[in-house]
């Protein structure tokens, strides 16, 4: 007699499974023809039941549902399923109405932002003429001061020529009155000279 392997025990398992019936080891004997020991058998069928083929044929399983209730059960998710498309294609609606209706608002808002920047262009340009005149201006202004600068700069050096002849003039003046003074003194001394001597000279008789 041939000695049972894991391989005998999982296989005859599986045909349980399969069959609808919980394995142990009695059948899964009864299945080798009443071959083996009980105590291999239910070593190796312990050893299988660890396995994953194993522990999903020991996980409950739901009983089927009736015919019946799964139609109505499908019946109900249809109609269930046909009023939620319903109430989604009318929010869908009412969401592309809003969708439109800011679409709307934000091409008004941008055919009003476009005619600003236009307005606001226009005025740039205005005031870019405004600049360039008043450059142009500076620059005459900037011409005609480096024009009077220079005037000034002429003047004042000629005023500093003046200031030096006048200054001359003045101290030949000074020493022209001094030389006055000296003459006059020196012509009074000279009048009380002849005045005495006229005084003193004796008178002549004929």
């Amino acid at each position: 007699m041939s000695k049972i392997t894991f391989e005998d025990v999982s296989t005859a398992a599986r045909r349980l499974v399969e069959s609808g019936e919980r394995p142990s080891a009695p059948k899964i004997r009864q299945l080798l023809g009443n071959r083996g020991g009980m105590a291999t058998i239910q070593k190796h069928l312990d050893a299988w039941r660890e396995t994953e083929d194993g522990r999903a044929a020991e996980a409950p399983r739901l009983p089927e549902m009736p015919e019946q209730l799964a139609s109505d059960a499908r019946t109900l998710i249809q109609q269930i399923w046909g009023q939620a498309r319903v109430a989604a294609d009318k929010d869908l609606q009412i969401e592309r109405e809003k969708i439109d209706q800011k679409h709307t608002e934000m091409l008004e808002k941008l055919s009003e932002t476009i005619a600003v920047s236009e307005q606001q262009e226009s005025q740039i340009d205005d005031l870019k003429d405004q600049v360039k005149g008043l450059e142009e201006k500076v620059d005459e202004l900037s011409q005609a001061s480096q024009s009077a600068k220079s005037e000034l700069a002429e003047s004042s050096t000629q005023a500093a020529v003046l200031a030096e002849r006048c200054s001359q003039y003045e101290k030949s003046l000074k020493a022209a009155q001094e030389r006055e003074e000296k003459l006059l003194a020196q012509l009074e001394k000279l009048s009380e000279s002849i005045g005495a001597a006229a005084t003193n000279a004796p008178i002549k008789k004929d």
